[in-house]
């Protein structure tokens, strides 16, 4: 059985096309349903965490990208030892996390063009511990640094001039 629907639309009453029982004829139909407007923002909903999640995971693999890059790792004991976070950042300040912030005791260079400024404070305020740091310093202790970085600003150098 056909008929028009509200705009004129050609509409199949689904009774008609499908074999139900007769004691299911007076339920209200599971299937076919009609698109609802919650399904229309629910999916929308799921794009947008699927976005989220895709963006997030490509700025995670650029920012260790760029750790790699920079060459510098600062860590938890001497001897480059323990817990380690590379520095993702030059030219910004980068507060050091929370398990080595004021609790570095070395530091790891694996470029030769990178110099480094070291503060005690989370935002790189003056005065600085130390500048101009180029070199690995496997103890931090022995230049009285040892437990009081809490951030660091680091910066590209060319040696060629």
């Amino acid at each position: 059985m056909r008929h028009f629907g509200k705009h004129g639309r050609d509409k199949m009453d689904w009774k008609s096309t499908i074999n139900v029982p007769s004691r299911h004829l007076g339920r209200h139909p599971v299937w076919p349903k009609d698109k609802s407007p919650h399904l229309s923002i629910n999916m929308q909903l799921l794009n947008l965490l699927v976005l989220a999640l895709a963006s997030s995971v490509s700025a995670t693999d650029d920012a260790q990208d760029a750790a790699v890059n920079t060459g510098v790792s600062v860590y938890q004991h001497i001897n480059y030892q323990g817990s380690y976070y590379p520095i993702p950042l030059l030219n910004s300040c980068v507060p050091l996390p929370p398990n080595l912030a004021r609790q570095a005791s070395s530091i790891l260079f694996r470029t030769s063009s990178v110099s480094c400024a070291l503060f005690g404070n989370q935002f790189c305020g003056i005065p600085a511990l130390i500048t101009g740091l180029q070199r690995s310093v496997p103890d931090l202790h022995i230049l009285g640094l040892g437990d009081r970085v809490a951030s660091m600003r680091c910066v590209a150098i060319n040696k060629d001039l």
